[in-house]
């Protein structure tokens, strides 16, 4: 399996932002319409900073090389890891993820306890309605952006290794797909 990194970005405007990913080489990019999973917060509980957390957002993802591009927009103002993160640095990187691969259970806990021995904070968590976990930890005073460690099976680094195909074949493909 390939390498894969992920570098996300807090944006004001998803479709302007594509754009200009799309220009530089980037793309195609899926935009995913989160708002039909969060809208039930017992199926899908987010989390931030110990509290529950209502924010909304959309994203986007496409690659350039092999790096993942994540364009997330947030929807409303509620606290939140990302509204937060765009009104308190503005627009730009918000984090990475380097474990782009199958992260089972054990993989997960090991590493998220591996960042907290070193010092990084977890500030934000999604629990996935499949039952699978997304945390976000503080590395800005290290790295200048967040973590984040995603649990994922190997259907869904299919999916991503489908969506770097399509990147390589980005003429053939349009430049927005919607789901």
């Amino acid at each position: 399996m390939d390498d894969f990194t992920q570098t996300a970005f807090v944006i004001r405007d998803l479709e302007r932002s594509i754009e200009h990913w799309h220009a530089i080489g980037a793309g195609p990019f899926d935009i995913i319409d989160l708002d039909p999973l969060f809208a039930d917060p017992a199926k899908c509980p987010l989390t931030y900073r110990g509290k529950p957390s209502n924010e909304r957002f959309r994203i986007a993802t496409g690659f350039l090389g092999k790096n993942q591009i994540e364009l997330i927009q947030p929807t409303n103002d509620a606290p939140g890891v990302f509204g937060d993160g765009l009104r308190e640095r503005g627009e730009g990187m918000h984090h990475m993820q380097t474990l782009v691969r199958p992260v089972d259970a054990e993989l997960f806990d090991r590493t998220a306890a591996g960042y907290t021995a070193h010092g990084l904070e977890l500030i934000a968590t999604i629990m996935q309605p499949n039952g699978r976990r997304v945390a976000f930890f503080d590395s800005l005073s290290r790295l200048g952006f967040l973590l984040e460690l995603v649990e994922r099976n190997e259907r869904v680094v299919e999916m991503i290794i489908a969506q770097h195909q399509r990147h390589l074949d980005r003429d053939q493909h349009p430049m927005i797909m919607r789901y």
